[in-house]
């Protein structure tokens, strides 16, 4: 039987890479033993997307720092907004690392969600070829591109 925890993690700034490790690894290690009873659960199925919101986690599989919460985990790359709503809704992962206006819509919506952590850190920028764009004034008249029209980072985009 699998329970859903449904926990949210944003995370943003690989800087603070260690503290985020020992602290959600604190928060995994707080899971109710109660899940299997040997005290660890049989599967953890964390999310991100391909982004360095995903790094610390991917680094906590990878150094084994979970291996006292779960038998098996396992991480699950979402394309977009639309693959990470479906995965929350559906109850496929446990963790997943989400745009908090997509966890707040989701919560609005009466799907079981949970907050660990915000993260507000600027990763969101621009990237040009053209050396003389420094500024976000010098890119006025530009074509710009911007992935996932209508949802983060395109809202934050639209209101500046």
């Amino acid at each position: 039987m699998k329970t859903n925890i449904n926990i949210v993690i944003i995370l943003n700034n690989l800087i603070y890479k260690e503290y985020y490790v020992q602290k959600i690894t604190i928060l995994f290690a707080l899971l109710p033993t109660s899940l299997c009873a040997e005290g660890k659960i049989e599967k953890l199925v964390i999310a991100g997307p391909f982004a360095s919101v995903s790094h610390p986690m991917i680094h906590m599989i990878e150094t084994g720092a979970l291996k006292d919460v779960a038998k098996n985990i396992e991480f699950r790359l979402w394309k977009n907004p639309d693959e990470l709503r479906a995965l929350t809704i559906k109850g496929a992962v446990d963790f997943i690392a989400i745009p908090t206006n997509v966890a707040a819509n989701l919560y609005n919506k009466g799907i079981e969600i949970s907050l660990l952590n915000v993260s507000i850190w600027g990763i969101l920028g621009m990237i040009t070829r053209d050396k003389n764009l420094k500024s976000l004034k010098d890119f006025k008249g530009k074509t710009i591109v911007m992935p996932f029209r209508a949802d983060m980072p395109d809202i934050v985009f639209e209101q500046i």
